[in-house]
């Protein structure tokens, strides 16, 4: 297992670093203070720019974090992963197919595919992902046209995926003992730890709530 799988499998806590739920803020520098605060997944998502205002804040990304080790995933685009030196993408139902990707990005970069169902999880395991995003849990502000996943697709997934399983959507200080108790101990974030200027409680609330 390399260093990049090794982060992953131990992280909790995966920060959707997006451009709506950041509000103007420089990606680059809230990152680096989410990583002082101990966070080291790290997703860029911006639905809206072109490829080269992403692939610049992608590059400025990577090199904020090398010192701390976080991973630096990109959401959909396996060429600006692969442009960035990124250490992986992050995949939707709709996206790139995950043996297509595999195929340009090698065996050593991570890939993530969002999933909403056990279905869709097992498959993407079978296919060589190496961690699933299961959601949305929540409506979210980011993507207010989803449908919420039910409780027992968290269950089924928890219980039936080996690799990493991350809780997604709309998941706050609030509702995370509701998927806690469904099993869930990984979550990714965006509005939650994005919209904050301090990271530090937030992180560690989470951490609470997760172990």
């Amino acid at each position: 297992m390399n260093w990049k799988r090794k982060q992953l499998n131990n992280s909790h806590l995966y920060a959707i670093l997006d451009r709506r739920a950041l509000a103007g803020k420089q990606i680059s520098k809230v990152a680096l203070r989410m990583a002082n605060a101990g966070i080291r997944v790290f997703q860029f998502r911006d639905k809206c720019a072109d490829a080269r205002s992403s692939l610049k804040e992608v590059v400025e990304l990577k090199k904020a974090l090398a010192k701390t080790k976080a991973l630096c995933i990109v959401n959909d685009r396996v060429d600006i992963a692969l442009a960035a030196q990124a250490d992986g993408v992050h995949l939707g139902q709709q996206d790139m197919p995950l043996a297509y990707a595999r195929k340009m990005l090698g065996k050593d970069k991570i890939i993530g595919i969002s999933c909403a169902s056990i279905q869709e999880a097992l498959k993407a395991q079978e296919g060589g992902a190496d961690y699933i995003g299961i959601g949305p849990c929540f409506i979210t502000v980011t993507k207010p046209e989803s449908k919420k996943i039910k409780k027992t697709v968290l269950r089924n997934c928890t219980n039936r995926i080996r690799i990493p399983v991350f809780a997604i959507g709309g998941i706050n200080r609030s509702n995370i003992n509701e998927l806690v108790r469904c099993g869930v101990r990984r979550v990714a974030v965006a509005k939650a730890i994005c919209a904050v200027t301090d990271p530090y409680p937030v992180v560690r609330a989470f951490r609470e709530a997760l172990r």
